[in-house]
This record gives structure tokens, sequence and C-alpha cells, in this order.
């Protein structure tokens, strides 16, 4: 049996600490528990209901792969705080609140993932705005005002910020944030790319 957990141990950490900080900003306290499903055929589950996050890093893709911070976010931190934003939503029965919110503004699709339904589509928008507050704003004002209504992010939300998480992104996400969100970072700056 191969099992690399001690390998991820600071992803797991970084995620931990991400929903650790959300409660102390949102002064809310949860009974959550995170625990290791190598059986699963999944890389993170969460059961409706339940105080449970099931995760196997195993099936989470490697960092090449995905960026934290990002809208393509698989990596096991992503996957930890996908299933958080589950969470929430089972917590505080955001669903039908936000199907308004679409049915009036329109969906937010960050990743092909987000199209499969309108939870996973939610789960999606509560990860970016956990972890990158700013893209958010940037790529969607209306979703990023109403999840910033329900909660603070624990995350900073600034263009300074921004520019330091572009700049931990590899190529291929930096390329696919230009293609997709029509924005890259020189200089420092954010630049916007002008439809030609």
């Amino acid at each position: 049996m191969d099992i690399k957990i001690h390998k991820h141990g600071n992803e797991i950490n970084r995620a931990l600490k991400l929903i650790e900080k959300f409660e102390s900003k949102n002064k809310i306290k949860f009974n959550l528990e995170i625990h290791i499903d190598l059986d699963t055929t999944n890389c993170g589950y969460f059961n409706w209901g339940e105080s449970i996050i099931y995760l196997n890093p195993n099936l989470c893709s490697e960092p090449k792969n995905s960026a934290y911070g990002y809208t393509n976010d698989y990596g096991i931190s992503g996957v930890i705080l996908h299933e958080f934003s589950h969470f929430l939503d089972d917590y505080y029965d955001l669903t039908s609140e936000y199907m308004e919110l679409v049915d009036d503004y329109g969906h937010c699709y960050l990743n092909s993932y987000s199209k499969t339904d309108l939870v996973e589509e939610l789960a999606e928008v509560i990860n970016l705005y956990l972890t990158n507050p700013y893209l958010l704003k940037i790529i969607n004002t209306t979703q990023y005002l109403w999840i910033k209504s329900k909660f603070k992010s624990p995350s900073v939300c600034s263009n300074k910020e921004i520019v330091r998480k572009w700049n931990t992104w590899n190529k291929k996400t930096k390329n696919n944030c230009k293609k997709r969100w029509k924005f890259l970072v020189e200089n420092n700056e954010i630049n916007y790319i002008k439809n030609s």
C-alpha cells in the first residue's frame, strides 16, 4: 500500500489555518472534523447534515496542475476548502438564496467543475472567496458582494495580495488567467487585457 499523507501535511495545515481564521474573523466556532478516507474514489466529499469532511489526498491534483487562490485549485488545501464551502452552504442553507441571485444576475462559472450544478458552483464561489476574494471581485463583483454580505473572508482582499498570489502561480495558471479573466500582473501591477 502506498500512503503519502506525510508529504501533504503543509497543504492540510494551510487549509486548517484558513478555516480557523475564518472562524475567528466571523466570531463562530464549528465542530468540524476532517477524516482521511483512502478507500473513496473522490479526492474529497462532504455528506450533508454531517460535520465531517472526507479527504483522499492521494487523489488530489499535484500543485503543478492546480494553484492555491486560483479558480482551478484542485490540490489538497483546495479540496478541503471546497468541501468546507459545502459545509457552510449546508450550515447556513445558502443554496436557495444563491439560486435567486443566479436567476437575477447569471451564473459564475469559475471552472468546469462549477458547471456541474448550482451547489458545486456555489462551493467554488465560496472557495475562491476564502482564498482570494480580490480575484472573485474582479471576475464577478455581484457574487463577491453577495458572499461578502454573509461572511468576512479570512484572506486579504487587495491588489497587493492578488499580485503576491500571482507570483506563486505556475506559467500554465498565469496563461489561463490571462485567457479567461483578461488580466495579468506586470511590474507588480494588475494590467487588464482589452479585447481586440
